[in-house]
């Protein structure tokens, strides 16, 4: 115990403790009640663990009020080196001092660590207690030369009391995720989506990022940077915005997605209809994405810091065109046709990659950035990787079935076609 004097109140004195080894827990959670976040094992965990100690630039100085033996109030007050963990960020005010030639750091924090959350500060059952802990905690910092003293996430009658004692107030907003019946954890998670959706909303008014969007795709020269430099926002947050503008107002359908390294998605949604991981729940966050999606691979790009483009376009290709019961078709009847190229994947060398990507495996085969030109081409395909499989002798293993009609199909006519290069 290293500080230790009377109040003004009869029969009270305050002391300071280094560590709640020093308090009995019963003492301290009989103080504060049912509350976890201020209970005995979970502060003394953040202590004791070296999350919240002097070695990670957390003192405790807890400052405590007593009667005889008996513990009737106390404030978890640390003396801070830096301004982590604390979700109040006051670093220009640490900079101003700076710039002024004066020492920010160590300050006085009155809160529970990493902890955002409202809750008692000025513990104790009567405001005349509540009064001698805010005024010896103010001469806490004149004697011990810190800079300020900070209370942290206060009920709004402490708050009210710190003003009284003449210290500013300062006013932040939060998020809270509340209950009202979600069915399930990946219902729970969605609100995520429409809290960003909204914040992103607020930021980038759609009457006014929509005709500067309408422009861009005008002159062939969109980017998600144009709505970072013009409403001054992350690029998260842009993309998350672009995605729905785009799909709404410019008729691309896009999809976002938000991912590490590893594949590990944080957060995602679509608007394009692609299927992402997800767990028996439904939920998407937590899953991996396989490691030929674009989101993996750009981790692997050259440039780190320059945008991992995607394109989407229409080309000329070449398809060989279904026979009909009518007239039948030749090997040699083909058309020229629109095929919706969705290439995914881009070169070492910036190109976009237009064929489809086999992968054969010992016991699999992965196909990616296929780019098929709809409902008349996957089929084709489909077959073509189907007789490549079995004249490898990858299909063996399965029982032959009698040939059945093929409709308008003649898979071994388009599987040739494929093979035999147009003149």
């Amino acid at each position: 115990m290293a500080w230790n004097f009377r109040s003004r109140m009869a029969r009270t004195s305050l002391r300071i403790v280094d560590s709640l080894s020093a308090i009995p827990a019963s003492a301290w959670d009989a103080l504060v009640g049912d509350r976890p976040l201020l209970s005995h094992a979970f502060l003394h965990a953040l202590h004791e663990s070296g999350c919240a100690a002097p070695e990670t630039g957390w003192t405790p100085r807890y400052l405590t009020a007593w009667r005889g033996e008996l513990l009737v109030g106390a404030m978890p007050l640390y003396v801070k080196a830096h301004s982590y963990g604390e979700y109040v960020f006051d670093w220009s005010w640490a900079d101003a001092y700076r710039r002024h030639g004066r020492h920010y750091y160590p300050k006085l924090v009155c809160a529970v660590p990493f902890t955002p959350a409202t809750g008692p500060r000025l513990i104790a059952a009567d405001a005349a207690t509540r009064g001698e802990l805010l005024a010896g905690a103010l001469s806490l910092v004149a004697d011990d030369h810190l800079s300020s003293l900070h209370i942290l996430f206060p009920q709004p009658d402490e708050a009210s009391a710190c003003a009284a004692a003449g210290m500013l107030l300062r006013d932040s907003v939060q998020f809270h995720w509340t209950n009202p019946g979600y069915r399930d954890f990946a219902d729970f998670l969605r609100q995520r989506v429409e809290v960003n959706y909204f914040a992103a909303a607020v930021l980038m008014p759609e009457t006014a990022a929509a005709p500067v969007l309408d422009r861009a795709k005008q002159n062939r020269d969109l980017a998600v940077e144009d709505l970072v430099d013009l409403f001054s926002v992350s690029y998260e947050m842009a993309a998350h915005r672009f995605t729905n503008l785009a799909t709404h107002h410019l008729g691309l359908p896009c999809h976002f997605v938000k991912n590490d390294a590893s594949g590990i998605i944080y957060k995602a949604y679509e608007n394009d209809g692609v299927l992402f991981p997800a767990d028996p729940s439904g939920a998407i966050e937590g899953q991996r994405l396989c490691r030929q999606w674009s989101g993996r691979q750009v981790f692997g790009a050259a440039d780190r810091f320059s945008p991992y483009c995607q394109y989407s376009d229409t080309e000329l290709a070449r398809t060989a065109a279904p026979a009909t019961s009518a007239a039948p078709a030749t090997i040699d009847d083909r058309n020229d046709g629109t095929a919706g190229v969705r290439a995914s994947v881009v070169d070492r060398g910036g190109d976009f990659v237009k064929e489809a990507i086999e992968l054969p495996g010992p016991h699999s085969y992965h196909i990616t950035n296929y780019n098929s030109p709809g409902a008349t081409g996957a089929p084709a395909y489909a077959a073509w990787i189907v007789q490549r499989l079995a004249r490898a002798g990858h299909l063996d293993h399965l029982k032959p079935k009698a040939a059945k009609s093929a409709g308008s199909w003649d898979f071994e006519r388009i599987c040739g076609a494929i093979e035999t290069p147009a003149s």
